[in-house]
């Protein structure tokens, strides 16, 4: 930061005014200000919703999935299937995919 404008800040002029008398942009004076980004912002937390499937449930579901009757289906045709062999209808077989699609499983 130049001391001209450190001058004209300590003097109250606004930053606005400020900017335009030191001929700097707003935006590089709040850049500056708020310091160096380093990496990408942390994730965000995502509390739990209660309709996450246990443990077990999902090693139940992993397994099926996996299974060689199902290799070469997706997740829609198993879930499908299942229904046809008389799964429940809110059985979790969808909610997995993105899970393991993301880790590389399928």
């Amino acid at each position: 930061m130049s001391t001209a404008f450190v001058e004209l800040r300590a003097a109250a002029v606004p930053t606005t005014k400020a900017c335009v008398l030191v001929g700097r942009s707003r935006a590089t004076h709040y850049r500056h200000a708020r310091g160096p980004v380093h990496g990408p912002p942390p994730a965000r937390v995502v509390p739990d919703n209660g309709q996450a499937l246990s443990a077990a449930e999902r090693a139940a579901v992993l397994t099926l999935i996996n299974s060689p009757a199902y290799a070469d289906l997706s997740i829609g045709q198993i879930w499908a299937r299942e229904l046809d062999e008389g799964l429940p209808a809110d059985a979790p077989v969808a909610g997995l995919q993105t899970d393991h699609v993301r880790a590389g499983v399928f």
